[in-house]
């Protein structure tokens, strides 16, 4: 072999080898881009060259580095460990020894990494985002009655709002009746003391004041000269019970109908009124709570929507759309 032919063969070498080093170089820039189906087909390819051929390849170069590279470039965008790109830049080029440490370098990495992938195809069988839905479903459907009672309730409370409002002004009415009556009875009864006074002065007896009435009248009747008629003694006869039933009368009134209505209905300062044992605990104890209750659940049915309902299904909807292309995706490239 001439010493010209002897420079071809090694400018066509040298040549070829700057070409694979370029090609390798462009591979291995787009190492870190590459995606989930390369990597599987990266995975295959290992696990065929961990086991030998049952025949002698035909040349010693069958898969090189360089098929190898290339193999793994097709299809490109799926995500490698940066070192493992690393790896393959520092083979020995077109070494069965490089080869040889491609497999040992890169397989642990694509061997975790495919147990992760296997980790999280199996995370996204749990049903979560079903579960999710229902029970988002479930509370929100709660919330919804629990709104529309508190609705009715507030209904409710404005009414014994409302009539709580017209008691008032009952009582309040039936105070200054009661004040009035209380003033008449009080005076009737002073006029009364005052005219059993009179009467005892003039009899100059001190006896009961229908007797003081009674013997009165028949004094004055002695001194009428032609005497009286009957008309006139029966007139005297009924002023003389009506002055005697006065006292009783007006007693048993005060006793037993103004005591008891002051005491029990229109005396704010007593602790047996109706407003103390009523009115009061109804406001304090019913309507200030139930208004209470229901400004917390409006609050909580009002923070459930914008703070997790709504989110939780913007959420639940943008992982079904990422689902969707992943699915059109392994159709795509059959995966």
């Amino acid at each position: 072999m001439s010493e010209e032919t002897i420079h071809d063969n090694e400018r066509a070498e040298w040549d070829e080898n700057e070409a694979r080093a370029a090609l390798e170089a462009r591979i291995a820039a787009r190492l870190s881009t590459l995606n989930e189906a390369t990597l599987r087909r990266l995975d295959e390819l290992t696990i065929a060259a961990e086991t030998p051929p049952a025949t002698p390849p035909a040349a010693p170069d069958t898969v090189s580095r360089r098929q190898f590279l290339t193999t793994v470039a097709v299809g490109g965008v799926a995500l490698v460990a940066s070192n493992a790109a690393t790896a393959l830049l520092a083979l020995d080029r077109g070494a069965d020894g490089g080869e040889s440490r491609a497999r040992t370098e890169l397989l642990p990495q694509l061997t975790r990494l495919r147990d992760l992938l296997a980790l999280y195809e199996r995370l996204e069988k749990v049903p979560l985002d079903s579960l999710v839905r229902a029970g988002i479903s479930a509370v929100g459907l709660v919330l919804r009655a629990l709104r529309q009672g508190a609705n009715l309730l507030n209904a409710g409370i404005e009414l014994v709002d409302m009539a709580l409002a017209q008691v008032e002004a009952a009582l309040a009415t039936l105070r200054e009746g009661t004040e009035l009556v209380e003033g008449v009875v009080d005076n009737l009864i002073q006029r009364v003391t005052s005219l059993w006074a009179l009467l005892s002065e003039v009899t100059g007896v001190a006896i009961p004041i229908a007797e003081a009435v009674g013997a009165f009248f028949s004094n004055i009747l002695e001194k009428i000269p032609f005497g009286v008629g009957a008309k006139i003694k029966q007139i005297i006869e009924w002023l003389q019970e009506l002055v005697a039933s006065l006292p009783e009368g007006l007693a048993n009134i005060k006793a037993r109908l103004l005591a008891p209505l002051r005491t029990e209905w229109v005396d704010t300062d007593s602790s047996e009124s109706l407003e103390v044992r009523l009115l009061s605990p109804l406001r304090a104890n019913v309507l200030g709570p139930g208004r209470q209750m229901i400004a917390e659940i409006e609050n909580l049915a009002s923070q459930w929507e914008t703070q997790l309902e709504k989110p939780v299904q913007n959420a639940l909807e943008e992982r079904a759309a990422i689902r969707a292309q992943i699915s059109a995706y392994r159709r795509q490239y059959r995966i």
